[in-house]
Formats: C-alpha cells, structure tokens, sequence
C-alpha cells in the first residue's frame, strides 16, 4: 500500500481534487529511485519467510540483502538464500580474479548502455514524436525501441554484475539470448528472467499449482502480466503490453495442445515482428504514437514510392550509420555471446584488459547521462 500511494500519489490527488472539488498540488513529487524493484524484493524475502525457506535472519544480514547497492535500483531481483551465502568471512579478501573479470563485465554493461541503448533510444524517441512514418522509417524506429529497451537494462545488469564481484558477490544474469526465442512463451523464458520468475512465482505458480488446465493458466498469466503492468506505469500503453503478451502466450499454449508446429525461421520471424509491436506500447506515451509507428511498419506500398534515403533517416534523425549500427545491434544480440558465456572460464590477459580500456574510455567519454529506463519504476 505505501509503494502504491508513493508511486500513484500524483494521480490519487488528481482523482481526489476532482471528487472534491479541491485544489491540492499534484505536480511536485519526488519518488525514491528504484523503489519499485526494493518492493518487490523485500515481496520476495516475505514469501521465503512464510514458505520458512529463512531461518535465524539477524539485522545485518537483511540490511545488506536489502540495500546492497549493485542491485538496488533495478535488480536483478534475488532470493535471500543465494544472495547471503556470498557472505562467508573468506570472501571478504580481496579476490583479483574477481576484480578483473569485474571490471570486464562492468566495461561491457557501460558500452553496452552509453553507445547502444542511448543511441537506439534516441531514434525511438524521435519516432514517437513523429506524425506519421513510412515503412523503412517506422521499422527503424521500432527496432532502434526494442533493442534500446534490452541493451539498456541489461546493460544495467551486467555493471551490477560487475560491481557485484569486486566484494566477491555473484549476482544473476537476467538475459538469456532473448532474441534467439522461436516462440514467445521461450522469449519470456530467457527476457529479464529474475523480474518475470518474480511474477510467474508469487502470482502464476499460486494459481496454477493444485490443477494446471488450460483454465487455470490462461487465468495466471494474464493476471501475472496486467499486474506487471501496473506495477510498471498505470496507462492504457502498458496495459495493452501486458495484454498482447498475455494473449500471445494463452495462444502459445492452444498452439502446443493441438500440437501444431512452425518451422523455426518463420517462427523466430513471428516472434520477433509481434515483439517489436510490443515494445512500442511499452515505451508510447499513447496508444496512438504506438499505432502511428504500427500503421507505418505496415504500409509497405510505401516501399515502392520513390524517396532520397538521405531525407528518409533524417526525418527520425537518423542516417547510414545508424542503419549499420541496428545491423550490428542485431548481430550482437542473436549471434554473440552474453556475458555470463564470455565469464566462464575468463583468464585475465592483456588483451582482455586493452579491451577493458577502450570500453571503459568509449563509455566515459560518450556518456550523457542519460537515466536507465527502470529510473522511472
């Protein structure tokens, strides 16, 4: 109730001036950074309390499960058990193993956020102030919006992961080669897995775990995913999100009772054109800048209309570069490996550690302090 009436207060007091007919400021309010994800992990610690999975928890062990500040502002999202069992009096040594392969991951997160996500986001926003988009524009802008969307928290996750192992903490991954999903319930699977597993686990599994029938699942999922949209923002963008994924994954499951198959390479296609739709409404404002950018990824006779592909980018500000950068973004994410791969079995060299530099200097001197997109959760 404390986090709803923090996170929702600007709307509760609108709502309650209009019933009221007063006048009280609704415009000033701060909210603390992060505080959706420490609700949800202290929702979790809660439940591992009352299944009596934690046991003789002193104040100190819960305080720094609490605030440890790696994975304090957007997770990922841990169980008390396997965050405390870090803590034994031997890992309190400075571990230099650790401290490199840290900073290796760290440098990767910080590119990953400075060059790829601010760029990508920067286009995405400027297609959702656009009026109207052609086809080549719109897709632009929706593929800029979801890869902006995952390189930016996952670039936040693997910093924390890298800052996690300087005190010789091992935090968890929360992505899985998400863009390799051949269906949808497999791209949830492997999307931001510690936050979904949070939902599926405290809302899907309850419901569904004396009878999973096709009823009872349908039910969990679309509660789990209406219930992570509010937690995201209360607008009709979200949950119109949280709905299509919801249906898709209700479809999913009809699709695997009447055992019907797809072949994997237009599966995959499916998978992620419905994807780059979803996306948008999480990031609209509206529902209509998302169905602005829709209507054009759908207007392919556009195609055919003679254009100068100088003014085609400009008009989302981008160019020939950023096109070659979207490649790139693409083939990072479905043909390279992520870091939890390139950390098993790190050996510190100097090459890993000219690689840690340039990285490091990249992401220093290009960063404009752009916000991560979980700020505002």
């Amino acid at each position: 109730m404390f986090w709803i009436f923090i996170k929702y207060k600007i709307l509760l007091t609108v709502t309650y001036n209009i019933l009221f007919a007063t006048y009280h400021d609704a415009n000033q309010w701060i909210v603390p950074v992060g505080l959706g994800l420490i609700t949800l992990q202290q929702i979790s610690y809660l439940s591992e309390c009352y299944k009596k999975r934690i046991n003789n928890v002193n104040i100190v062990d819960y305080l720094v499960f609490s605030v440890f500040f790696p994975k304090l502002i957007a997770g990922p999202i841990m169980k008390f058990n396997d965050f405390i069992s870090h803590f034994k009096i031997s890992d309190f040594r400075i571990n230099y193993y650790n401290v490199s392969l840290g900073l290796y991951v760290f440098s990767i997160g910080l590119f990953k956020k400075v060059i790829f996500a601010d760029t990508f986001m920067h286009i995405a926003s400027n297609g959702f102030g656009s009026v109207s988009l052609n086809f080549v524009q719109a897709w632009i802008v929706a593929i800029s919006n979801t890869l902006g969307i995952f390189f930016d928290i996952s670039g936040y996750t693997d910093m924390a992961v890298g800052i996690g192992l300087f005190f010789n903490i091992k935090l968890l991954s929360n992505f899985n080669y998400p863009f390799k999903a051949v269906n949808i319930k497999d791209y949830w699977v492997r999307w931001h897995t510690t936050f979904t597993g949070f939902f599926m686990n405290n809302i899907y599994e309850p419901i569904t775990k004396k009878k999973k029938t096709w009823y009872r699942m349908a039910i969990g999922i679309f509660l789990a995913f209406l219930i992570m949209s509010f937690w995201h923002k209360l607008s009709i963008a979200i949950v119109v999100w949280g709905l299509l994924n919801a249906s898709a994954l209700v479809c999913f499951l009809v699709f695997e009772k009447l055992k019907i198959k797809i072949p994997d390479i237009l599966a995959w296609l499916l998978t992620f054109v419905f994807l780059n739709i979803c996306w948008l409404f999480f990031r609209a404002g509206n529902i209509t800048d998302a169905f602005i950018i829709i209507k054009g990824m759908a207007n392919i006779k556009s195609i055919f209309i003679f254009y100068n592909e100088y003014y085609i980018l400009w008009a989302i500000g981008a160019n020939f570069i950023i096109v070659l950068f979207l490649i790139l973004g693409l083939y990072v994410v479905t043909k390279m490996k992520n870091v939890s791969d390139l950390s098993v079995g790190f050996i510190p060299t100097y090459g890993k550690l000219i690689i840690t530099l340039i990285l490091l200097i990249i992401g220093i001197i290009f960063n404009n302090n752009n916000t991560f997109i979980y700020y505002g959760f």
